[in-house]
């Protein structure tokens, strides 16, 4: 396990600790939480059910142990299990992993190759990028532009060999998945300007606020339920309105996660800017002083 860990994290180049402290210091860091939260999240997202999101726990080489309404996780070498909800907080208590899984659905079959995850998220991206790369004048084309600013690097990604799903793997293949969706989000609604995000983000939220209301006094009537069969009734009604929902939750975020990187690009030419000015007054100070000579 622990040389598949530094092959991973060197083929991705993410640094590799000495020896000595390594399992020690990854065990009590925070990227190792990071890890295990998006483990977590990504079961959440890919299980049609609750035992299918044990199971994509455990393809991740986590041992679970699932003892009334406590779960918890740990991974080895490590010992020690982690209630999750404990260190994660309400949304991830055993009733609400189990609203999560039954109102969000995944959109494809759950599969453990990461092989055709890192094809399907490439060949996405790329396929935009090819069509919008050149028009700078649009925020797709200036994300393009932008790629090595926010350490994308689809080459790599694509000429990736690995068959095995692990946490390290599915951070590296979330990130580049966000960037896909945010790059087939922009370009099939023609989004080209920050008002234009902005005007999206807001008729998006006018469509969900009412949904999410009638999905919660739903979930209060699937409390109240006295019968099996009139739980599974509304449960059936949670999970079409969640079918609306998802999609518009998607779309909300991914106008989020856009406006961070257009912030970010803005620092950058900003401070292009300012260190173009101060080579000029460098450059003419020089002349002055050339010139006084």
């Amino acid at each position: 396990m622990r040389k598949t860990s530094d092959r991973l994290c060197e083929n991705y180049g993410l640094s590799v600790l000495k020896q000595e402290e390594k399992y020690n210091k990854y065990a009590t860091s925070s990227l190792h939480k990071e890890l295990m939260k998006d483990s977590i999240d990504y079961a959440i997202e890919n299980a049609k059910d609750y035992n299918e999101f044990i199971k994509i726990l455990q393809d991740l080489d986590y041992i679970v142990t699932d003892k009334n309404d406590t779960l918890s996780i740990r991974r080895e070498p490590y010992k020690r299990n982690t209630r999750i909800e404990r260190q994660f907080g309400n949304k991830y208590s055993k009733e609400n992993i189990y609203k999560r899984i039954l109102e969000i659905q995944p959109r494809f079959p759950y599969t453990p190759n990461p092989k055709s995850l890192l094809d399907r998220t490439f060949q996405k991206y790329n396929n935009i990028k090819e069509t919008h790369f050149q028009n700078k004048s649009s925020i797709l084309g200036l994300i393009f532009h932008y790629e090595k600013l926010f350490g994308i690097n689809v080459e790599n990604i694509s000429k990736s060999n690995i068959t095995r799903m692990t946490p390290e793997l599915l951070k590296e293949i979330k990130q580049m998945d966000e960037y896909s969706n945010q790059a087939k989000f922009l370009a099939k609604y023609k989004i080209n300007t920050e008002q234009g995000l902005f005007d999206f983000k807001k008729s998006a939220y006018d469509k969900i606020n009412p949904l999410k209301s009638e999905r919660e006094n739903l979930w209060k009537k699937h409390k109240r339920a006295k019968t099996e069969a009139e739980k599974k009734s509304i449960e059936n009604q949670i999970a079409e309105i969640s079918k609306k929902i998802t999609p518009l939750a998607e779309k909300i975020k991914h106008c989020d996660n856009i406006q961070s990187r257009i912030d970010k690009i803005k620092i950058y030419e900003l401070h292009q800017k300012l260190e173009e000015e101060r080579q000029k007054v460098e450059k003419g100070n020089k002349k002055t002083k050339n010139r006084e000579r």
